[in-house]
């Protein structure tokens, strides 16, 4: 996916090719920065930008807890990308936030200039969305990293080699995605969506530990039933409990809300059954504002 020429760099918009890191630069030796991910849709005459504030601040808390400063606040970062998309055509965008160093700096740690951090806020186009079809998963053979050696929660570059490493795998085996699992069999997530399972009319999604993403996507699934009578159960899942399970879905802020119609030999009618289409819809409610 390609990212849109102008971006908003520092509180200005620029143009993406005259303000590239340098090859010494800290974040992309090390992978030290924070990202993030939020949709905007337009809607009829408008953009809406889909739960950009809680995307923001979730964006500044973990920039801070790896040490940049962040000299705007999240209501400000979504004031600027309003700005941003409307220097653009109106259509769909994946919006990507990134802190980071941009000049030469080698050294692995040590004391850092505020003038070699940056905030950027770019866009990516995206088509018209198309009918979400059900995708084959496997169980990747790459472990989840562990939360207490690189911390999950805070989107940091360096940890997603972790999902590049599960998708690669996934897509030389003919799948859409890996599940992955941790050292003792429990399924934590997919390369970079949480994942819920269905049993009869009931939504079972892992527990949210230190090794699971906390996504905002699966927060709203989880109000959604909630709000709308369906039970939800949170708990441990292992590997071994995959043929209890009538359905299985993904979801996270690009890829919405994606139905699984196999995780290896265990084959699933999700799309087929009423809860999933219930929480398909509750969804697209929301994304139409």
């Amino acid at each position: 996916m390609n990212i849109s020429n102008t971006i908003w760099l520092n509180g200005s918009m620029v143009h993406e090719a005259d303000h590239r890191p340098s090859l010494g630069a800290h974040s992309l030796h090390y992978g030290i920065n924070i990202f993030d991910g939020i949709m905007a849709y337009w809607n009829d005459d408008h953009f809406y930008l889909h739960y950009g504030l809680e995307h923001y601040t979730r964006f500044c808390d973990s920039a801070h807890k790896l040490g940049f400063r962040i000299h705007f606040s999240p209501e400000e970062l979504v004031e600027a990308t309003h700005a941003l998309l409307e220097k653009h055509k109106p259509q769909k965008y994946y919006v990507r936030p990134l802190v980071y160093r941009s000049t030469a700096h080698i050294a692995l740690a040590g004391s850092f200039d505020s003038d070699i951090e940056n905030i950027a806020v770019m866009l990516v186009p995206l088509p018209h969305k198309a009918v979400q079809e059900s995708i084959d998963c496997m169980i990747s053979s790459f472990e989840r990293t562990k939360g207490n050696s690189i911390p999950v929660q805070w989107k940091i570059g360096a940890a997603y080699a972790n999902s590049f490493l599960v998708r690669r795998e996934a897509e030389q085996q003919y799948k859409r995605d890996g599940i992955m699992l941790d050292a003792s069999g429990t399924i934590c997530e997919a390369s970079a969506a949480n994942v819920f399972f269905i049993k009869n009319e009931r939504l079972v999604t892992p527990s949210i530990t230190r090794d699971i993403f906390p996504g905002i996507t699966r927060e709203i699934i989880v109000n959604l039933a909630i709000e709308n009578g369906i039970k939800v159960l949170e708990t441990s899942i292992h590997v071994s409990q995959l043929g209890d399970f009538n359905g299985c879905f993904l979801c996270a802020t690009l890829m919405e809300i994606v139905p699984v119609k196999s995780i290896d030999s265990y084959i699933y009618q999700t799309e087929s059954l009423p809860v999933f289409q219930k929480m398909q819809a509750l969804f697209s409610e929301i994304i139409s504002r």
